[in-house]
């Protein structure tokens, strides 16, 4: 479902890290790696840290190379144990212990890592929604939608539905030049997404 909305939405979202001069090679071979790979592309941890793709679900460790979409944890020596203050349950949907006892802390970001150790941010985890038993990350959805001429920006989101889960709809906002043409272009971009749709099947 595509509709049209007054203001323009804006999201701010992310984390910092830190690097010492010692990590200026690594930084270096990052600009690269971002540059020669995809969208979203955060390359590979710097030296000394370890980031894995674990399951959503079972906070358990996809294989690595395979690909698979999951949220993003990372291990470094200096990882706290916890946020002061928060409840356990909120320390432990972030901090996850393996088997060695390990503390991997989560940026909650959902991604990929393929079989070069490359790190693909999807989007950020509590984006996704559940759609006839898929995880769905508005941000691929969005992509797709950007690339009609017609949009400026675009957000989409889960809305409860009786027999999805949830539905995902999007908000778009139209340069000024194509205000008044909404139902074709609501039109064309469903036909976009059908499109992407096949192709990923």
């Amino acid at each position: 479902m595509i509709k049209e909305v007054i203001h323009d939405p804006i999201f701010l979202a992310g984390k910092s890290e830190l690097a010492t001069k010692e990590d200026l090679q690594v930084a270096q071979d990052l600009l690269d790696t971002l540059i020669t790979n995809k969208d979203g592309c955060v390359g590979i941890p710097f030296a000394g840290n370890d980031a894995a793709v674990f399951d959503p679900e079972t906070l358990e460790e996809i294989p690595y190379g395979q690909n698979l979409k999951g949220v993003l944890m990372i291990k470094t020596p200096t990882v706290m144990m916890g946020y002061f203050g928060e409840s356990a349950h909120r320390n432990k949907e972030i901090f996850v212990k393996d088997q060695e006892d390990n503390i991997w802390i989560s940026p909650e970001d959902a991604c990929t890592m393929d079989e070069n150790g490359i790190i693909q941010i999807i989007d950020r985890q509590k984006r996704g929604f559940n759609c006839l038993g898929m995880n769905v990350y508005p941000s691929v959805i969005e992509s797709v939608l950007g690339k009609h001429e017609a949009v400026y920006e675009s957000t989409v989101v889960g809305i409860p539905h009786p027999v999805l889960d949830k539905a995902p709809v999007a908000n778009v906002v139209l340069k000024p030049e194509y205000r008044g043409q909404e139902d074709k272009i609501a039109e064309e971009l469903e036909q976009i997404i059908k499109e992407e749709k096949s192709r990923n099947r």
